[in-house]
């Protein structure tokens, strides 16, 4: 029984302690009437508090509208530029991805409109030709200007680390169980 409660103890604090990165689908789009400013989707994976997104990696994005983000799709795409938030509702954004040329920037720049609302400028900048490729304000200030942000957690993705951790408790629990089966021989009774 006290060798139940350990273990059981034991895979209670594994599990406690690993740590979950969470798969995000991520997809943006500015429009104005039929013509499209901007949009990109894809996904990436962080850890969840509440309404922001942090600790950030593996991004992957395309946009239909900005053809250097398809390009670079095959190699990651993007990095970030540090610090970055995402927020599932998009009122928090504040990043800047980089592809990974290097030559294009997305940038999610939150700012203040004349009206007082909170809002973010968000638009490609292509460094090569030093000129902004598209953009639109998030949420709209401009009634002609339709935006959408969309954030949605997809699944709990474990970390390599939280693997090892497990991995290595259970090795712990099968060598204790091991031993005690060793130190306590079964004898066997003829009839």
């Amino acid at each position: 029984m006290k060798m139940r409660t350990w273990c059981g103890g034991l895979l209670a604090l594994l599990l406690s302690t690993m740590a979950h990165a969470t798969l995000f689908d991520v997809s943006y789009s500015a429009t104005r009437g039929d013509q499209t400013l901007l949009t990109f989707s894809g996904y990436l994976t962080g850890e969840l508090t509440g309404n922001l997104v942090t600790n950030i990696s593996d991004v992957h994005l395309t946009s239909s509208i900005w053809p250097e983000l398809d390009t670079f799709s095959a190699f990651g795409c993007c990095s970030l530029k540090k610090p970055a938030v995402f927020s599932l509702d998009g009122s928090q954004n504040s990043f800047v991805l980089e592809s990974t040329s290097g030559h294009s920037d997305l940038v999610w720049w939150p700012q203040t409109l004349l009206s007082g609302q909170s809002a973010a400028l968000v638009f490609g900048f292509n460094m090569l030709t030093n000129r902004v490729v598209s953009g639109g304000f998030f949420p709209s200030g401009n009634s002609n200007i339709n935006t959408v942000w969309s954030m949605a957690a997809v699944s709990a993705v474990p970390e390599p680390e939280s693997w090892l951790l497990l991995a290595g408790g259970l090795g712990v629990i099968a060598l204790v169980a091991r031993r005690r089966t060793r130190s306590n021989p079964i004898e066997l009774v003829s009839a």
